[in-house]
């Protein structure tokens, strides 16, 4: 009878711990705050800083689970409120499932598709954070930084740091909690797992 209340007790924590980390979800992008954060972290290691700088504000519109985040060319008036905005021709398409780059669409004379792949741990980084943000909220996340990436085969395993105060503006290496684990295809960016230990 304890053996069987034993292997009872091990099959729920089992459940509850799967329950809490395990599968993946089905809606990695649920908004277009989301979308835009993402294709600016695919986007940057492309074209540069300052190019997605100049290409600011992004706008992003969902069809068929798909959202499509594109540049917008805006005039702006005299104190520098935008009054106009056109597609400029930069766009990036992904999935709102999980978070997988479709295509990448490049301005002007190279406007054919581009696959997308992550090619380095600073590009995995802000993979994660685009998508852990809207689960765990800015602040908490950026409270795990800095983030670790490390490649293994074709997958990108990006995770923060437990930082734990001394209460004196400190870090001690003592404390309860867990951290946040993405793990995302590098060659499109899609999301595999996604959890937060406790």
């Amino acid at each position: 009878m304890r053996v069987l209340a034993t292997v009872c007790c091990v099959l729920l924590a089992a459940i509850l711990a799967i329950g809490q980390c395990g599968f993946p979800r089905d809606n990695y992008v649920p908004d277009s705050t989301t979308a835009i954060s993402l294709a600016e972290a695919v986007l940057l290691p492309i074209f540069g800083e300052q190019h997605i700088e100049r290409a600011r504000p992004f706008s992003a519109d969902l069809k068929d689970d798909v959202w499509q985040v594109y540049e917008e060319a805006c005039k702006r008036d005299a104190k520098g409120d935008v009054t106009s905005c056109q597609n400029a021709g930069l766009e990036v398409q992904l999935s709102k499932v999980d978070g997988h780059i479709i295509w990448i669409t490049r301005p002007l004379k190279e406007s054919a598709a581009r696959k997308f792949d992550v090619p380095n741990s600073t590009a995995a980084v802000k993979v994660a954070e685009a998508v852990l943000n809207p689960v765990y909220g800015q602040k908490h996340i950026e409270s795990e930084r800095p983030f670790t990436a490390r490649l293994n085969g074709n997958v990108w395993t990006v995770y923060g740091t437990l930082n734990c105060s001394d209460g004196k503006d400190g870090n001690t290496g003592e404390c309860l909690g867990g951290v946040a684990e993405v793990h995302i295809s590098r060659s499109d960016a899609q999301i595999l797992f996604m959890c937060h230990g406790k």
